[in-house]
């Protein structure tokens, strides 16, 4: 039983309007009743006609203000399914939850609460009948297809890309994220497990179009655009010529990086390759005793931002005096009394892992370890080494372990242009710059203008929220593009986070305040019928006698 608490008023009219009308309304009354109680009639027509006059007046009055009041909803909860949700389920649903009635949401008119809403695939016109309600998502299943996906759309080539997601698959499956027949990234998922992880290095500058695959199906197109990096320099800093110092010189000079390479062959002398002062980004690779040397030391201090030790000849106690040096909280444990540990990837490692600790990223199976220290990252490899693999022609594999590994290394370079993917046309998505340069406020994004923000604190940041209707490569700036997918493209994703969307404004705390009760109003055909009976009243009374 409904339970009236407050009533207020809703007009349709603008306040000045409104008060016009009021007005002439109130005047018109006022100059009728003053000629009837003019006249010189004193027979009950007098007092008839001037209380059918008023009421008139009054229902007109009402109509104008619109009068709603709040009652308490009724509780009984009501199972609300879009067409595509088969019957069976909707019956096991019911009888599952204890609910008597479930309406498609084409039937659903805003009686029941709470309201338990089956599946993602709502429009937004759809959801909005259910604003205000107490509304509980009951999950189905979507098919081998995922209903979250995450990466970044604008990226530096050599940054690591990660994409996570969710994914129901019932059994064990394999995802891979592939170019063509290239596997960047691939991750085993257990039955029980939804979330995935992704991480690649990006190797293409500008359009990025990567397939994400379960069990070599192709379920999702993970589109994203590469701007080119900021230049760096590899040091590699070494207390003897070895193999595999040689070789990874030799990969990273042939991929177009710059290289400074000193070989302390004594204390006196040294080999050296480069002596360039090149203005970049410094990734440091050294051997402990390097580390350790008045020399390298200094050039940490010179703007080194990533720093990786390999070549470890006793971990336990390498680990400790790297801990010592870039205050680290690396942990290793032995894995077993075999010589080296055979990787899945081929690779051999020393038979240690390290301990995962919050703020690392481990790699190959814990063999290797980086450590963020907020101004530079430090890491350390136990993987014996990888110059067999580039000496068998094996470059694939080889270009693979060192871009994951250095790409940990190198800090997070922003974009000046950045947002979260995927973005899909006819949804609001958010657009963030960082620069200086963008002082109009506005850019063109395709064929539409946007407009920026600055935010209240970093006055050098701008972002815009907005929606667009195309769909595909659209252009930002002169060497920019973003990827806005189309209403089939990610459709479980799209409707995932539309409901999401939904459901967040829906609880906030406006919305929360009105969900334990719902506005009521005067139908308009019930105005429909007063107006015409008392227009019909006021027109017979003077035609009766009485």
């Amino acid at each position: 039983m409904e339970k009236y608490q407050m009533m207020d008023f809703n007009p349709s009219l603008p306040k000045i309007w409104l008060i016009v009308f009021l007005l002439m309304i109130l005047l018109i009354l006022g100059f009728q009743l003053f000629l009837i109680f003019k006249s010189a009639d004193q027979s009950p027509k007098k007092w008839v006609r001037s209380i059918l006059n008023i009421l008139f007046s009054f229902f007109l009055i009402c109509y104008l203000l619109q009068p709603v009041w709040e009652s308490d909803q009724g509780s009984d909860p009501v199972l609300v399914y879009s067409k595509d949700v088969p019957s069976s389920q909707i019956k096991r649903l019911r009888d599952s939850l204890g609910i008597r009635k479930t309406l498609s949401v084409e039937d659903y008119q805003g009686k029941g609460n709470p309201v338990y809403l089956v599946g993602n695939r709502y429009s937004n016109i759809e959801l909005n009948r259910l604003n205000g309600k107490n509304v509980n998502l009951v999950k189905v299943e979507e098919g081998l297809f995922p209903e979250y996906l995450h990466w970044k759309g604008i990226v530096r080539k050599g940054e690591m890309q990660l994409v996570t997601g969710l994914l129901s698959t019932g059994k064990k499956s394999l995802l891979e994220l592939k170019i063509q027949d290239q596997v960047l990234a691939s991750d085993s998922i257990e039955a029980n497990q939804e979330s995935f992880n992704l991480r690649f290095p990006v190797q293409v500058t500008g359009r990025n179009e990567v397939n994400l695959f379960l069990n070599d199906s192709l379920i999702a197109g993970i589109n994203f655009f590469a701007v080119p990096p900021i230049p760096k320099t590899y040091q590699l800093r070494f207390s003897f010529p070895n193999p595999e110092q040689r070789n990874l010189n030799r990969y990273l000079e042939e991929k177009g990086e710059k290289v400074d390479e000193r070989i302390q062959v004594s204390r006196a002398s040294q080999i050296q390759s480069s002596d360039e002062d090149l203005d970049s980004l410094k990734v440091l690779i050294a051997d402990l005793n390097q580390l350790k040397s008045r020399s390298v030391r200094a050039e940490l201090a010179n703007g080194t931002t990533g720093v990786l030790m390999i070549n470890s000849g006793n971990p336990e106690s390498d680990v400790r005096e790297l801990n010592e040096l870039f205050k680290t909280d690396f942990e290793i444990k032995r894995s077993g009394t075999e010589e080296w540990r055979e990787l899945e990837s081929g690779i051999e490692a020393l038979p240690y892992t390290f301990e995962a600790k919050k703020g690392q990223k481990m790699l190959f199976e814990n063999s290797v370890a980086v450590q963020d220290l907020g101004t530079m990252k430090v890491g350390m490899s136990l993987i014996s080494q990888t110059f067999p693999i580039y000496l068998s022609g094996d470059t694939a594999v080889y270009s693979k372990i060192w871009d994951e590994i250095l790409g940990e290394l190198i800090p997070d370079q922003l974009s000046n242009w950045s947002y979260d993917a995927p973005l899909f046309s006819d949804q609001i998505g958010t657009l963030e710059y960082n620069g200086a340069e963008n002082e109009d406020g506005f850019s063109l994004i395709g064929s539409d203008t946007i407009y920026f923000q600055k935010d209240l604190v970093n006055p050098f940041t701008q972002v815009s929220r907005f929606s667009l209707a195309e769909s595909g490569w659209a252009s930002l700036s002169d060497s920019v593009e973003v990827y806005l997918y189309g209403d089939e493209e990610l459709e479980t994703v799209r409707n995932s986070k539309n409901m999401a969307d939904f459901l967040r404004g829906n609880n906030s705390n406006e919305a929360m305040e009105k969900l334990n009760s719902e506005k009521g109003k005067i139908s308009d055909w019930v105005w429909l019928g007063l107006f015409l009976l008392f227009s019909g009243l006021l027109w017979l009374e003077p035609r009766l006698n009485y």
